[in-house]
């Protein structure tokens, strides 16, 4: 079933009054494809870390409660009248361990499968979850985390407790031997403040910030038609009210909105989830150019992609004049630029070398003069067609796909 008509039913169950903020919410949603997702998320853990210096990977994935260290410790003798001390010895924890009984396995097998491909592609100085001895004889600098999402913080804080409770692995930290990293493809800003003051002190780096109920723009209204439709009351909102907007082509979070991935149970209120069990297996994403328009209309210059220079524009100069809106809209951290603009890490860095060859950044990262006559001229070119392209009163309007990064 392509989406525009899973879009086109799911909206179709909120009452025609609550229907215009349903269409904002939808807009507002993020989709992250596969390709987008290891693409992005692999980039940026190949530019931050060190290329020549030893790593080792850790997925960070649901741990027991019982769980207390990433490696079993072992008490070791000091000496006569010395206080024996713990030392980590043997495996790490699995990778990889399903959760119920008919191993079901969650976003931990696409991360692992990411990190996989990053150890092959430098397999001397790489490594998934090594043993303690690889650690010590390979003096490993870097301890890696990777995740998709930091939604609450709390798993990725329990993960990293994992680390920091190994008394070998604290010791290295605080001798800085070795310094303990978090890559994840998503963060909201609560989940990152969690992440960041963890005891262990991680390096924390993402690809895209998180949009949330508390970010979003008429976001009180937004939450409180969540809060309406939704078919469950503790979680409304998602796990600890989070309220992220974001789905990944390997599943939608537990921390996105209950009216997203939970249907009904009641006979007199029934709800369809548009991600049912958290699956986006039949989710279907529009082209690059239709994205660029939507980030058009998110930065507020919706009125440039009617213009007959845009439109007779090619797809790499359409890329430049959104880079070049975000910019004046004050998104110039790439983190922000991501989320605004859908584009890669790498583009937006290729983007941000010809802007300052064209003269339309300046050396600072700035809009020059020349840049923002080139939107001004952009915005005064005459309209395509005359007549209005918002939507009338009388007639629905589906979007037709998730904001979904490029």
């Amino acid at each position: 079933m392509l989406f525009t008509e899973r879009c086109r039913l799911w909206l179709e169950q909120f009452a025609l009054s609550d229907r215009p903020d349903a269409e904002r919410l939808l807009r507002e949603f993020q989709f992250v494809d596969a390709d987008t997702f290891n693409h992005n998320l692999s980039t940026l853990i190949t530019s931050k870390l060190p290329r020549d210096e030893p790593a080792a990977f850790y997925v960070e994935r649901e741990v027991s409660s019982t769980t207390m260290t990433m490696y079993p410790q072992k008490r070791k003798s000091r000496g006569r009248g010395k206080k024996p001390t713990l030392r980590a010895e043997g495996l790490a924890r699995d990778v990889v361990r399903p959760r119920y009984v008919n191993q079901v396995v969650g976003s931990e097998g696409v991360i692992a499968s990411l990190v996989s491909q990053l150890q092959r592609g430098n397999p001397a100085r790489r490594w998934v979850a090594p043993s303690t001895d690889i650690l010590r004889e390979m003096h490993v600098r870097h301890l890696v985390v990777v995740t998709d999402l930091i939604g609450s913080g709390s798993r990725i804080s329990k993960y990293l407790s994992l680390l920091w409770n190994t008394r070998s692995i604290k010791s290295w930290n605080s001798y800085h031997k070795a310094r303990i990293w978090v890559f994840a493809y998503g963060a909201t800003n609560y989940g990152l403040r969690v992440a960041i003051q963890h005891r262990s002190s991680p390096t924390v780096e993402f690809v895209s910030e998180c949009p949330t109920l508390r970010s979003v723009t008429s976001g009180a209204a937004l939450k409180a038609l969540c809060k309406r439709y939704s078919p469950e009351k503790i979680d409304s909102l998602g796990y600890k009210q989070v309220g992220a907007l974001i789905a990944f082509a390997h599943g939608c979070p537990n921390d996105v909105p209950a009216i997203f991935r939970l249907n009904s149970k009641f006979v007199k209120r029934p709800w369809k989830a548009l991600f049912p069990g958290r699956t986006t297996l039949s989710i279907v994403v529009d082209d690059e150019p239709d994205a660029l328009e939507l980030a058009l209309d998110t930065l507020g210059f919706g009125s440039i992609k009617h213009s007959g220079a845009y439109s007779r524009a090619s797809v790499q100069q359409k890329k430049m004049i959104v880079f070049l809106c975000a910019q004046s809209r004050g998104r110039r951290h790439w983190n922000s630029m991501t989320l605004a603009t859908g584009l890669r890490l790498e583009e937006i860095e290729q983007l941000r070398m010809s802007a300052m060859a064209q003269g339309y950044l300046s050396g600072h990262g700035r809009l020059t003069q020349a840049g923002f006559a080139l939107l001004k001229k952009m915005r005064k070119t005459r309209r395509i067609l005359s007549k209005s392209y918002a939507p009338s009163a009388k007639q629905s309007y589906y979007p037709t796909s998730l904001r979904a990064p490029r």
